[in-house]
Parts: C-alpha cells; structure tokens; sequence
C-alpha cells in the first residue's frame, strides 16, 4: 500500500469516528457546540477522548480477527493445509516475557502467522510480541514465525523481526515465502 493509500485509509477511519461521535451527541440531543456550552469544553474534549478510545478498540478488534481469518485462508490455500488442523487465536504460548496468542497456529508444522491489517509502527506492544516469538522459536515451540504485513511496517519493526528469526511477507503476495513453502515440503515427505 503506498503512502497516499494509507493516508487515506487512515483519514477515512478517523472520518468514521468523527461521524459517530456526532451521531452519539445527537442522539442525546446535542451537538458539539451545544454540548460545550452546556457542560464547558473540558467535559466535551473528556467525552470524546472515551468514546475515541473505545471507538478505536472496535475498529482494532474488527481488523485483528479479519487478519486472523485471512492468516487461516492462507495457509489453506496456499500451504494446503487441512481447516481442521489449524488453530485461531484459541493458541495461547507460555513466555519469560507474558503469554502469546498467535492469529493462527499449524501444529501439524509449528507454524505461527500473525497477520497486522494495520501499518505497524515500533510500540511496546510490537515489541513483546516480537520478544515472545522469538523465544519461542529458540525453544522449539515454533519452528517458522509468519508475519504478514498488510500495510507495510516501519523499518525498526522490519529489523527488529528479521533479527528475530521471523519470516516478514508484505502484504498479500499471492503466495507464501520460498522458505516456508520448501520447510512444508520437507516435513511432508517425512510424512
């Protein structure tokens, strides 16, 4: 996704969130300027922040298990694999740094894949997701970590999951990595 795409993108979820919370002053029989000056501005920039906040959260939830179900659709239709073998985000790994719950898990190869719908940007959150599979690469949880990069990733989160061991796919390329592809195939003819 270029630039201009996610600008856009970008302006189009807040445009959202701007629009509901006109409709939430609405439906209680206020607009904006009204409800400034029947309360002051404090309390109106205080509803917004909560309602943003929570706003946000639905659109994020919304998004992540939209990832989830393209992460499963890839590895069916690319990796072949069985819908009954692979898990949703039921997977829950233990870690040193907290537990990790992958979008989708393929016990038959310990494959991980997360999927960020999102442009992925360097936050403490990344940041431990990235320590936790790490770690379970390391210790053999996981033999291959995915992660699928809708709309692209800032360069630290790049590095940080290369130094990591994790397989970076940037959006959706039509096809898996030539390193996962060959590890499936080894593991299949052992089969």
């Amino acid at each position: 996704m270029s630039t201009k795409q996610t600008a856009s993108y970008v302006s189009e979820l807040r445009d959202h969130r701007e629009e509901g919370f006109t409709q939430l002053l609405a439906q209680q029989g206020h607009t904006a300027t009204s409800f400034e000056e029947a309360f002051g501005s404090e309390a109106l920039e205080q509803l917004k922040r909560g309602y943003t906040h929570e706003f946000m959260m639905i659109q994020n939830h919304t998004r992540g298990r939209l990832g989830e179900l393209w992460g499963e659709v890839l590895l069916t239709s690319q990796l072949r694999a069985n819908e009954k073998d692979i898990e949703g985000d039921s997977s829950v790994f233990w870690t040193p740094f907290g537990h990790r719950r992958v979008d989708v898990f393929w016990p038959n190869h310990l494959l991980a894949l997360e999927a960020k719908s999102g442009t992925v940007f360097f936050s403490r959150s990344i940041r431990k997701q990235i320590d936790k599979d790490k770690y379970l690469l390391e210790n053999g949880v996981f033999s291959r970590v995915i992660w699928v990069l809708l709309q692209g990733a800032s360069q630290r989160v790049r590095e940080a999951l290369q130094n990591s061991g994790i397989i970076v796919v940037d959006g959706y390329t039509g096809g898996m990595p030539p390193e996962v592809t060959a590890i499936i195939g080894k593991t299949e003819e052992k089969q």
